[in-house]
């Protein structure tokens, strides 16, 4: 009998050493020694797992999508019968999208690399069509509406994190929330 294969697991760990880069520092300045020490494993794995560092970045952007899915799965399985879907989706809003720093400087530091590397446009493209397409399913509003929104307080946090509270953001997105349907 053979020994099982440890190619995903491998593979994950090299994306989410990607991960712990991104979330400290800028695209440019992350190489594969820095990927591979984050992933606590040999530079020379990295390339026996991933053609270039782009390849990373593709995984990285489906992982995240898949690791956010799940989570967010997660949390409406648990809910309490007393807890609305739309009020569950709210709270995972602001608690696992606004105000995850490390997420969000991953992100946008994939969605900049994204502007340059066409090889990645696609998966992003892809993240934020399933973005889209959940929250419009969840919350029954505009999906890209939402997204800007969302988007626009997580930079808000990043760039000012002591200006706003939890709960200012669970007013902020409650109100436009509110403001959407009215219009739809």
């Amino acid at each position: 009998m053979g020994r099982p294969s440890v190619v995903n697991e491998r593979r994950e760990q090299i994306v989410w050493g990607l991960y712990e880069c991104l979330a400290r520092t800028d695209f440019s300045r992350v190489t594969v020694k820095d990927i591979a020490n984050r992933a606590g494993v040999a530079p020379g794995l990295v390339h026996h797992y991933f053609a270039s560092k782009d390849d990373i970045y593709v995984g990285l952007a489906t992982s995240i999508r898949d690791r956010y899915e799940t989570m967010f799965d997660d949390n409406l399985a648990q809910l309490p019968i007393s807890e609305t879907p739309r009020h569950a989706t709210l709270e995972f809003i602001v608690d696992q999208l606004i105000l995850d720093t490390p997420l969000n400087r991953v992100f946008y530091n994939l969605v900049q690399r994204s502007l340059e590397n066409e090889a990645l446009r696609e998966p992003i493209r892809a993240l934020l069509d399933h973005y889209r397409d959940r929250l419009e399913t969840e919350i029954g509003a505009p999906g890209a509406a939402i997204v800007a929104h969302i988007e626009g307080l997580a930079i808000q946090h990043l760039i000012d994190p002591e200006k706003f509270t939890r709960n200012d953001f669970v007013a902020m997105v409650t109100t436009f929330l509110a403001k959407t349907e009215e219009t739809t």
